[in-house]
């Protein structure tokens, strides 16, 4: 279970990047320690906790609900809405959580791209009212509802069954793009994670000139390389006096600091009309 999350890393040496507990994550005191371990996996890493809506909760009704139970983490991604196969129902942190990996093996494990607006393999979508299934068809309007209350949904799109929304459960509350963008968020988690995994071997070194510029050249030689391959726009690494104070060195701190550009997403794509009448 979710207390078995910190031994994946002592065990097989893999750190995950998403958590997700399908049906569970609902109750509010799971997610919120969901929460608490994806901020804190292993000690070191974070994570994205996927966190699944309660039955008897109408669409209308939700927004209400996240903010009720305080599911208002940039760590969480709130959902809504049963993928159904058949007869079949699944929650939406199985069929999301899987599309995120699938999406993130096109990019060399990179989350630099959205699940949003990616086909879903079901026949439809519903959620549970009073016991029974109830069909769920929500309007383009409806979903977007959705979306502004930090929460991502399953939508029938013009082009099928997708996932449809990019906003972390801090959404609206925070305004800040490196939290509530998902794939932004998850960037920054994914280079976050992989600085530790790089330099912890290089605890305990000896500081000088020469350990300060190789990390410098190593991380500017990845970015560049990063952008070429478009996974980011830009990205440096920079080390500042001024956050490391002598007291600080002689302690045994080191300060490195990143800046990253990441593509944004294309939320509306408008097509402006207009009639030329000089050609007739």
């Amino acid at each position: 279970g979710i207390e078995l999350i910190n031994s994946l890393f002592r065990k097989y040496r893999l750190v995950p990047n998403v958590l997700a507990a399908p049906k569970y994550s609902a109750t509010p005191s799971v997610a919120a320690i969901l929460k608490t371990k994806a901020n804190k996996v292993s000690t070191f890493f974070q994570s994205i906790a996927l966190i699944d809506h309660p039955d008897d909760v109408k669409f209308e009704d939700f927004p209400a609900w996240k903010k009720e139970k305080n599911i208002n983490d940039p760590l969480q991604f709130c959902l809504y809405g049963y993928g159904t196969i058949g007869d079949y129902h699944y929650e939406p942190s199985i069929l999301i959580g899987a599309q995120m990996m699938r999406v993130d093996m096109t990019h060399d494990g990179r989350p630099c791209e959205s699940p949003s607006n990616k086909s879903l393999p079901i026949d439809g979508a519903c959620i549970i009212i009073g016991g029974n299934k109830v069909a769920l068809n929500l309007e383009h309007e409806e979903a977007n509802f959705l979306n502004d209350n930090g929460i991502c949904t399953i939508y029938n799109s013009p082009n099928g069954w997708v996932s449809w929304g990019s906003e972390t459960a801090c959404y609206p509350d925070s305004e800040d793009s490196k939290d509530f963008i998902l794939d932004w968020k998850r960037m920054m988690i994914h280079y976050g994670n992989n600085f530790i995994l790089n330099e912890f071997s290089n605890v305990d070194k000896m500081v000088n000139p020469r350990f300060i510029q190789n990390a410098l050249t190593k991380y500017n030689k990845l970015f560049n390389k990063e952008v070429a391959k478009e996974y980011i726009l830009a990205g440096k690494i920079y080390w500042n006096a001024d956050d490391n104070q002598v007291v600080d060195i002689v302690e045994g701190l080191q300060q490195f600091q990143f800046i990253f550009t990441f593509s944004p997403n294309a939320k509306v794509i408008i097509a402006n009309l207009e009639l030329d009448l000089e050609s007739l």
